[in-house]
C-alpha cells in the first residue's frame, strides 16, 4: 500500500514535470528556429544598407561642396515676403506697405470735419 502512495506521489510529481518540461522545451526549439531565421534576414538587410550607405556618402559630399558657394536663394526669399506683404487696407495686395502709408496721408484732406467746427467758432467770435 505504501509502494502504490509512494509512487502515485511520484508519478504526480516527477512524470508531470518532465511533461512539462517537454512542452516548455518545444518553445525554446521554436525560439531558436526565429533566431536562425531572424541571422538570415539580417544578411539581407546588410544588401539593403549598403544601397543606402552610398546614397549617404553621395549627401556627405554634395554638403561639403555646398559650403563653397554663396546661397542667394535665402535672400530672394525674403524679397519676396516683403513684396507680397498683406496690408490693412488692402488685402494681398503688392508693394510695399509703410511707402504706400506715407503717400496716402499726405494726399488726405486735412479739413475732414474738424476744422468746419473750427471755422464756425471762428465766424462766431469774429461776429460779436
Amino acid at each position: 500500500m505504501e509502494f502504490r502512495i509512494l509512487c502515485n506521489q511520484i508519478q504526480k510529481i516527477v512524470i508531470q514535470s518532465f511533461l512539462l518540461d517537454a512542452a516548455a522545451g518545444l518553445h525554446r526549439k521554436l525560439a531558436d528556429l526565429l533566431m536562425e531565421l531572424l541571422a538570415v534576414s539580417a544578411h539581407f538587410y546588410l544588401v539593403h544598407h549598403d544601397v543606402l550607405g552610398c546614397h549617404e556618402r553621395k549627401l556627405c559630399s554634395q554638403m561639403l561642396l555646398n559650403d563653397l558657394r554663396i546661397n542667394l536663394q535665402a535672400v530672394c526669399d525674403i524679397q519676396a515676403q516683403i513684396q507680397d506683404a498683406i496690408d490693412g487696407q488692402e488685402a494681398l495686395r503688392n508693394g510695399e506697405s509703410l511707402v504706400c502709408r506715407i503717400i496716402q496721408r499726405s494726399f488726405k484732406p486735412l479739413g475732414s470735419g474738424r476744422n468746419g467746427r473750427i471755422q464756425n467758432i471762428h465766424h462766431d467770435i469774429a461776429g460779436q
